[in-house]
């Protein structure tokens, strides 16, 4: 019960405005009036955005990448770049790469001095061959003008006339097995020269041939093919007289260069790790938890491959798994790993990746050319007995094409930005 004076004599009056504390002032954030009136959904990807920016500085400015590699020489085998380079032939006193982008090769001597560089019209199309001395490369062209074939002595000086079994422009994927040139032609047919470039023997696979040609030690051959459905690869191994030793179907759209040891071979595809007896023999199959994306290697006594998450995973002869390692690249952002791994002189390890620095959203912003300038590359170096990583380096580019190790460890690999690297791993 109200006790104080009679209701009737009170009114309601507004209470007055109360003036802001100078000392207390909030902050206010201007605002510009359209984004006021956006809709809520944009305003929720412009914050997502924004976030996803923050994520990408914090990644750049504050995660490790490892010290850099010692870089001995480097020098220039395009000057446009080489995305996707071709193999290196290493010798005693010189190195020699393709140019891709300005056709023909270059040769380096192993102090990094240019020695000699053979042009030609139009972008060499196989990795270059080594037979006696001399260098067979094939040009690229259209089936109605076959350019000549890169046919050079050590010392770049074009040996005329080049043989009549090698002028006709549709060679592809040749590999010299020590006795005989082997190489691919019409896209199913393969055909062996001896020394003279005479004929050997012809062999027409089953259906088209995709992949290098590789020779083991005995100078088998072997590749895969492919129908129309891509993902129906044959492997097949033939004798050094052409007759087919044993095939093998594959349910893959992918397939590396196979590993030879002690009488086996080691295929990886995106399904897994196979190993061959010389019989054709599937000994072992394993999966690992990733898709495999490198050739397998041979290291110590296990056979190593590396997966999409890069992770290394070692395996002992009989198929069991010994051990594997952490991821070697921090992957908080999405980007494309490509790996090759080495065994040094000393036995240990070398692995080299790539990664973007930025994600994949940069493509659509900013173009291809940005996304190919994001590159970076990565070299882990590994101790095979048991997976432990012993040091990781990093290179202001990504190894683009198969490196090769000198005998006194000095690994050679071109770089995405048309560069020929002399690396040294430190002891």
């Amino acid at each position: 019960m109200f006790s104080g004076p009679e209701r009737s004599g009170y009114h309601a009056v507004a209470a007055a405005p109360v003036p802001p504390d100078p000392s207390r002032r909030a902050i206010l954030i201007p605002v510009a009036p359209w984004l006021k009136n956006l809709p809520r959904w944009l305003k929720i990807l412009l914050v997502a955005i924004s976030v996803w920016l923050a994520v990408i500085l914090v990644y750049m400015l504050f995660i490790p990448t490892g010290d850099r590699l010692t870089v001995l020489w480097s020098q220039p085998v395009s000057d446009h770049g080489s995305y996707y380079a071709k193999k290196l032939i290493l010798l005693d006193d010189r190195i020699i790469a393709v140019d891709e982008v300005d056709p023909g090769l270059v040769a380096f001597s192993l102090a990094g001095d240019e020695l000699w560089r053979e042009s030609c019209s139009v972008p060499v199309h196989t990795d270059p061959v080594l037979i006696n001395n001399i260098i067979f490369a094939q040009p690229y062209a259209p089936r109605q003008w076959m350019p000549d074939p890169i046919y050079i002595d050590l010392d770049g000086a074009s040996i005329d006339p080049v043989p009549s079994k090698l002028d006709h422009g549709g060679i592809n994927f040749p590999v010299y097995t020590g006795e005989s040139l082997v190489y691919l032609h019409d896209m199913k047919n393969l055909t062996a020269l001896d020394a003279s470039f005479e004929e050997l023997w012809t062999y027409q696979a089953p259906n088209f041939v995709l992949n290098q040609l590789t020779a083991d030690q005995t100078g088998r051959i072997y590749f895969s093919t492919c129908g129309l459905n891509p993902t129906n690869r044959t492997f097949i191994c033939l004798e050094p007289d052409g007759t087919e030793a044993w095939r093998y179907s594959f349910i893959t759209s992918d397939y590396s260069s196979p590993q030879f040891h002690g009488g086996m071979v080691y295929v990886s595809t995106h399904l897994g790790l196979y190993a061959f007896d010389r019989q054709g023999n599937v000994l072992w199959h394993v999966l690992p938890q990733q898709w495999v994306n490198s050739s397998p290697l041979v290291a110590g006594d296990s056979v190593l491959c590396t997966t999409d998450d890069v992770v290394v995973n070692a395996f002992d002869f009989d198929g069991n798994p010994l051990w594997q390692t952490e991821p070697l690249v921090k992957r908080m952002l999405p980007g494309y790993v490509a790996n090759f791994m080495l065994r040094l002189p000393d036995g240990r390890v070398v692995i080299f990746d790539a990664q973007h620095s930025v994600p994949r959203i940069s493509e659509l912003l900013l173009g291809y050319d940005s996304v190919e300038a994001s590159l970076v590359g990565g070299v882990t170096l590994l101790d095979p007995a048991d997976g432990t990583v012993l040091n990781r380096f990093m290179l202001p580019n990504p190894v683009t094409g198969s490196p090769v190790v000198g005998p006194d460890g000095t690994l050679y690999a071109v770089t995405c930005d048309g560069m020929l690297n002399a690396l040294r791993i430190p002891e």
